[in-house]
């Protein structure tokens, strides 16, 4: 199935350059044509082909133009912290149909309220780093993993299985992710790097950079052997083909140092030629993965369909109604966000930032940077002596906000 190089006319041509008193120089040795271009053997019925190799010369020398081998040791690794969590001590609240009143949910082609921020769908954000203990290196504990029953019909072997990914922080390569094709949970998983990988047109796959591109897998072109089995569970060699069974697959990080995070956007195959989405982690966690046996991610979690606030970028809700507290469903760094009370001329009536007090209330708890969760603001900072129409949230730092609403903290008795 795979498209094949051909390499025999290396050896033709470099006898005809000798033949017509072409270049004898280290230009037309042999030790630069690429290894997969070269002879394995001679024919021994044949004259052995004359050699491209430069006869030896009495003379010195001359300086190689190529650099010398570095003796520098590579550059250490900077590995990052893991995902913080939501403090015991955050007050936050469900939302309650019967007592609150929504304000902005972010599911609607247009806003209630305005922003400066980068509104998104729901992507998975997960850590790649071999300093942590979530490192998602087997196919149990992966990036991401998914099986279905109608994936066996969607013939991966020949249309591939694709991720629109980038690097969000730090430093990922393709030789840092392999992808492990799931055949039955009698059979271990068959193994692509993504290094080696082919894509549907037998092209290597792009590096991995900070903007979202698509990787497709294709195994049917990444795969020599179209005949090539799983293996049991004791090693021994089934009798059923990699290319003719794939019913689930795992994004897996290889066994060696790296530090960083990836943002995966969707996950994806092709139909004949049309684009078909598998996952678009448009939902509040990644399980459970709609339409699939199972699914999970070892090390990432869902960033919610919402609007990113960072570099002063701001979020105003519409006019509110008469409750006592603001409800805000958020995520990330909230060190450089700032609360701020407007009145129906557009007057700051008070403003403040999340983590101090105002008047005898408590400060807000830091958001947590792996997950949301739904922060009661106390409005009565936000009014001064004023009348409170809008607030307005504002952020310095990378801050996610996912839902709005509005309550009064009542209960059902």
């Amino acid at each position: 199935m795979k498209k094949k190089t051909f390499a025999w006319a290396v050896l033709p041509l470099a006898a005809l350059l000798l033949a017509c008193g072409g270049p004898t120089s280290s230009s037309s040795d042999v030790s630069s044509i690429p290894p997969a271009s070269q002879p394995t053997s001679t024919p021994s019925s044949q004259t052995p082909a004359p050699s491209s190799e430069p006869a030896p010369s009495s003379q010195t020398p001359e300086p190689s133009s190529e650099p010398a081998p570095s003796s520098q040791t590579p550059a250490p690794v900077e590995h990052l912290s893991d995902y913080t969590a939501v403090s015991e001590n955050a007050e936050t609240r469900e939302f309650d149909a019967r007592f609150d009143a929504p304000v902005e949910d972010f599911s609607g082609e247009t806003l209630a309220g305005q922003t400066t921020g980068t509104r998104h769908n729901g992507f998975l954000r997960a850590l790649v780093d071999s300093s942590l203990g979530n490192f998602p290196k087997t196919a149990d504990g992966a990036i991401y993993k998914v099986a279905s029953g109608s994936y066996e019909a969607m013939g991966f072997g020949a249309n591939g299985i694709g991720f629109r990914m980038r690097v969000s922080r730090g430093k990922v390569a393709l030789k840092n992710l392999r992808l492990e094709l799931r055949g039955d949970d009698a059979f271990q998983t068959y193994p692509i790097q993504l290094a080696e990988a082919r894509d549907a047109d037998n092209e290597a796959l792009p590096e991995l950079t900070g903007e979202f591109q698509d990787f497709l897998i294709n195994p049917g072109q990444t795969i020599e052997d179209e005949n090539t089995v799983y293996a049991n569970l004791d090693g021994t060699p089934s009798e059923t083909k990699v290319l003719s069974k794939i019913l689930g697959f795992h994004l897996v990080a290889n066994d060696i140092e790296v530090g960083g995070e990836i943002e995966i956007d969707d996950v994806f195959t092709y139909v004949g030629t049309t684009r078909t989405v598998l996952d678009d982690f448009n939902r509040d966690a990644v399980k459970p993965v709609p339409n699939a046996w199972w699914g999970d991610s070892a090390s990432g979690f869902v960033v919610r369909k919402g609007v990113l606030l960072d570099k002063a970028q701001s979020y105003t809700t519409p006019s509110l109604g008469q409750h006592s507290h603001l409800v805000i469903a958020a995520m990330g760094d909230s060190s450089g966000v700032t609360l701020k009370g407007i009145d129906a001329a557009g007057e700051t009536l008070a403003d403040f930032k999340w983590s101090e007090a105002l008047g005898n209330v408590n400060p807000l708890p830091m958001t947590a940077t792996g997950g949301y969760a739904n922060y009661v603001v106390n409005l009565t900072q936000l009014s001064g002596n004023g009348i409170l129409d809008k607030v307005v949230i504002e952020s310095t730092t990378p801050f996610e906000v996912s839902n709005v609403f509005l309550t009064s903290l009542e209960t059902p008795v």
